[in-house]
């Protein structure tokens, strides 16, 4: 039977607005539930004048038990009707990190009962039915002067009680980052001179808490370009920082980094490897061993040389940080954090020759977990206070890209991979103009709680001549 045309679009709308309906239906029929407060401060939890009870829910984003207590749990039609009778408050448990701690909290989904002056009375494990939870409040409610028992663990899989201890347990976002990538900047030549920008995670310290980290970077520079450059030398990156956790999700750090240069004594060790894997020593069998050499030719102006007088400190730089997270991802979404550096150069590399002046960078930072492996992404910029070494123009700004990987193959232990891209400094000049790549491989062991040892070991791969050649890198953080 065929139907005529407007009745077919009279039955069309009709079916349309049945659906429509009964969706409008079903989503007025869905409880709203009770407001949920979220704090972003430990005081938060203390409201002026309350007259009722609070309900503090622990939670964190990567919970899957979490979001079913949100969702179905608590605007359940059991404990909808008791929901107006208390205040209900949210606490992320990966980035409220000082709230968790001061109340001793060492896993999520878990639920603190506080009376109206803030006093703490119950604590339990989050029920898997509505009708366990109505039954629990409305326990509390007839009786809430009675002492708290044990919290009932077994209606949790154990697999998501979940809380780090020692280095990791005292910064923010524990869920999307580990121990974090190499403390490391570029080693390169000229970047060595200039700004360097360290790998950032977008943890933040804990209110309160502080870190103390020293590391040195010891590489070895071999580089010629005809009739422009040629390098030999080592030189060693020595780094002391303090970082202090102003509140949750912002800290700041103050670092004193010196760099010098010298002969060294890598040489024997990379001829012999070249020599046992067939690579090319590129002129390095045809100088003395060892040596301190450095030359910058250029058209019309006298050369810049490394001479004996040169040994020791080059650079000396004082960095302030102040660095921020905004959020610390979910299952799916990246933990990201900013931060914007200034760096004052101390020390005026050959009298009045070197760079100099102020540095500002900015920063942003990402982090994403895959089961045991993190995979972190800083993005930087700097712009640099002067703009020559003297016949040498440098760019007057940097990019830096750092893409590093994490593998927790025990609680305390991790294997980590730094690659770091940075733009060349130099105006015009040959390989210094083009952008350094330095990979870095290395471990890091947690020695104490609370206290990391990592080890790195630095090579070129790709822009021979600016980067470091070869290079060794130790570094040995602290967290009060």
């Amino acid at each position: 039977m065929r139907w005529p045309r407007e009745l077919l679009v009279r039955k069309e709308w009709g079916v349309a607005s049945i659906v429509l309906l009964l969706a409008v239906s079903a989503f007025a029929a869905v409880p709203d539930g009770p407001k949920l407060e979220r704090p972003l401060a430990a005081g938060a939890l203390n409201r002026p004048g309350e007259t009722l009870p609070t309900i503090v829910l622990f939670e964190a984003s990567w919970c899957p038990v979490c979001r079913q207590l949100e969702r179905k749990l608590i605007p359940s039609a059991e404990v909808l009707p008791l929901a107006d009778r208390f205040r209900w408050v949210v606490v992320d448990f990966d980035r409220d990190l000082s709230i968790a701690r001061q109340r001793g909290v060492r896993g999520v989904p878990l639920i603190l009962v506080r009376d109206a002056a803030g006093v703490e009375s119950r604590r339990w494990i989050a029920p898997d039915a509505g009708a366990v939870f109505a039954e629990r409040l409305g326990a509390y409610l007839e009786n809430p002067g009675e002492a708290a028992g044990a919290p009932d663990v077994g209606q949790v899989d154990s697999k998501l009680i979940w809380t780090p201890q020692g280095y990791r347990s005292l910064g923010l976002c524990f869920a999307h980052i580990g121990y974090g990538p190499l403390h490391l900047a570029s080693q390169s030549p000229l970047q060595s001179i200039r700004w360097s920008m360290l790998p950032r995670t977008p943890s933040t310290l804990g209110r309160g808490q502080y870190e103390v980290l020293s590391s040195g970077s010891w590489v070895n520079v071999w580089a010629i370009g005809e009739g422009l450059y040629e390098l030999d030398y080592e030189s060693l990156r020595l780094d002391l920082e303090l970082a202090y956790g102003i509140t949750d999700h912002l800290s700041i750090e103050a670092e004193l980094e010196d760099r010098s240069m010298f002969g060294g004594r890598m040489d024997g060790l990379i001829r012999n490897f070249h020599d046992l894997f067939g690579i090319d020593q590129n002129g390095r069998d045809e100088v003395t061993p060892n040596r301190f050499y450095g030359r910058l030719s250029f058209d019309d102006q006298p050369p810049i040389l490394l001479e004996a007088k040169d040994r020791g400190s080059f650079s000396r730089t004082l960095r302030v940080t102040l660095a921020h997270n905004l959020t610390c991802g979910t299952q799916y979404v990246p933990a990201l954090s900013y931060a914007v550096t200034a760096r004052y150069e101390m020390l005026d590399w050959k009298g009045n020759r070197g760079p100099g002046g102020v540095d500002f960078g900015v920063s942003v930072a990402l982090a994403q977990r895959f089961g045991r492996v993190y995979v972190y992404l800083t993005l930087g910029y700097a712009f640099f206070g002067a703009e020559s070494l003297g016949p040498l123009q440098l760019k007057s700004g940097q990019y830096t890209v750092l893409l590093a990987g994490e593998w927790n193959y025990s609680p305390r232990h991790a294997l980590v991979v730094n690659l770091l891209r940075s733009e060349g400094a130099a105006q015009d000049y040959g390989a210094f103009s083009d952008p350094s790549t330095e990979l870095t491989f290395g471990w890091k062991w947690e020695l104490y709680p609370k206290t990391v040892l990592e080890l790195g070991l630095i090579e070129n791969i790709w822009s021979f001549d600016n980067s470091p050649d070869f290079g060794l890198h130790l570094g040995l953080s602290r967290r009060f």
